[in-house]
């Protein structure tokens, strides 16, 4: 996974290319404008706090003979080369800069040698010049640096003693395409050739050129600009064109290998963009699919290590099986509604005795009749009686919803004969005397209260009453049975 996050990195990082480079001062209003034509200019600085105007900025040329001067004939363009060691943009001057540093936008410290000896020194081999502070553009504050094993210059220390000869130039834009190419200085450490004009006098500097070379022998050759004897030349330039290692920049910008802000070497724009398109994107998403590709691999051989192989099938097996929905919630069923319990009859109570006293006795063991006491009278229940009172309850269950009360017929009461009557007519003989006991106190009855409810129903319509059915002749009891 990181070696994946690394290399979108690096193809993110390619997409920035040429787009993260310092950009350097417009032309016109906001930046830095040259006014006029020949060797008479005046130039306007926006980039301090207030407009500067350097008005009759006096240009030198070389002429024909390769003499660098000011007068009407020296009107070719000089040339400055060497191998560039440092350099600088500036998009804005500090209060106290004076003079014609303030059309400065960009400059640049160089090895004075030859293009083509500048072409020889190997890619980032060339001497290097550590910039404390380069607020002055002819100035700059330089230090030893550190000791590596490559070359280091302090400029300000050159003198005539110095084995080598420094060139320090603050670039004046004489166009609007040469204002918006001297970006193409801020890489360093390649060669370059400087065409233009230097300023003969400015406010704090005054041209002073050792003198050139070539143009004494072959005629038309460009004027070289050397350094004198300080082995230190410091100028202000009004560039006309740029010359480096395959790109250029020119007054008119219309040169083949112009540069311009965002340009890749080599490649250049479009090619840049196809590369990108095709072959970024492409090897970013190629890398992506192997790396993950190798970290699922990895992973799967740790786990069949760990689980087995009969673990993994069955994992592989239960992944590609078809997830089962999950049951919906179901819903409660309504409930159902109560029915009202049918009411229990509002009297329990059947022909002036307690019904619920009556059926409570049947089955018992007594023979003996059972008495029931109500309102101060005495009933004796007979066993037929009891039996009378079941099968009523048992058909008044059965029948209809009926809550009307029915009557039970009168219960006769038990006769005892005391003897038999003879059939001659004779009188009866009497029964034997029976001692009189005192009677027996006669058992209490609970009596069950029956239940009525709240709200009590209408009463029906009472039924017909059914007619009671005859009791079964009586047995007499027998006592004496002497005749």
């Amino acid at each position: 996974m990181r070696r994946a996050l690394l290399g979108a990195l690096l193809v993110l990082s390619l997409s920035l290319a040429g787009c993260l480079a310092p950009s350097s001062a417009g032309w016109g209003e906001g930046g830095v404008n040259v006014v006029g034509d020949g060797m008479n200019v005046t130039v306007v600085s926006d980039l301090n706090t207030a407009q500067v105007s350097i008005p009759e900025v006096k240009l030198a040329g070389c002429d024909a003979d390769g003499m660098i001067g000011v007068a009407s004939n020296q009107t070719r363009l000089v040339t400055i080369e060497g191998h560039l060691a440092a350099s600088t943009l500036y998009n804005s001057h500090g209060e106290d800069l004076r003079g014609l540093s303030n059309g400065v936008t960009a400059s640049v410290i160089l090895e004075a040698m030859s293009y083509e000896n500048a072409e020889a020194v190997p890619n980032g081999q060339g001497a290097r010049v550590p910039v404390k502070n380069w607020a002055e553009p002819l100035y700059p504050e330089t230090g030893s640096g550190q000791s590596t094993s490559q070359r280091t210059v302090n400029v300000q220390d050159v003198d005539r003693d110095s084995n080598e000869a420094w060139f320090v130039l603050g670039l004046i834009p004489g166009s609007e395409h040469v204002a918006y190419g001297l970006g193409a200085v801020n890489e360093v450490h390649q060669p370059i050739r400087i065409q233009g004009y230097l300023v003969d006098s400015a406010e704090g500097k005054s041209l002073s050129v050792g003198g050139t070379s070539g143009a004494d022998s072959i005629p038309n050759q460009p004027c070289t600009v050397d350094v004198d004897d300080s082995n230190k030349g410091t100028h202000f330039v009004l560039v006309h064109s740029i010359t480096l290692l395959g790109a250029s920049v020119t007054m008119d910008g219309e040169a083949d290998d112009e540069w311009v802000m965002g340009d890749v070497p080599i490649l250049g724009r479009g090619g840049y963009l196809v590369y990108f398109l095709v072959v970024a994107v492409g090897g970013g998403f190629g890398l992506y699919v192997v790396s993950s590709a190798r970290v699922k691999g990895a992973a799967a051989s740790q786990a069949k290590v760990l689980l087995g192989q009969e673990n993994m099938v069955k994992a592989e097996t239960a992944r590609k099986a078809p997830k089962r929905k999950e049951p919906e919630p179901s819903r409660a069923p309504p409930e159902p509604k109560k029915e009202k319990k049918a009411k229990k009859k509002e009297e329990s109570n059947i022909g002036g005795f307690d019904l619920d006293a009556a059926l409570s006795t049947k089955g018992s063991s007594s023979s003996k009749p059972e008495r029931s006491s109500r309102s101060g009278s005495s009933v004796v229940v007979t066993d037929e009686a009891s039996k009378m009172a079941s099968q009523s309850t048992v058909s008044s269950q059965s029948s209809t919803e009926s809550s009307a009360p029915w009557e039970p017929p009168v219960s006769t009461p038990q006769r005892k004969s005391g003897g038999v009557t003879p059939m001659s007519g004779g009188s009866p003989r009497s029964a034997p005397p029976t001692r009189s006991e005192p009677p027996a106190e006669k058992p209490k009855v609970r009596r069950r209260r029956a239940v009525r409810s709240a709200a009590p129903e209408p009463e029906p319509v009472p039924e017909p009453e059914p007619e009671p059915e005859a009791a079964p002749p009586e047995e007499e009891e027998f006592t004496d049975f002497s005749f």
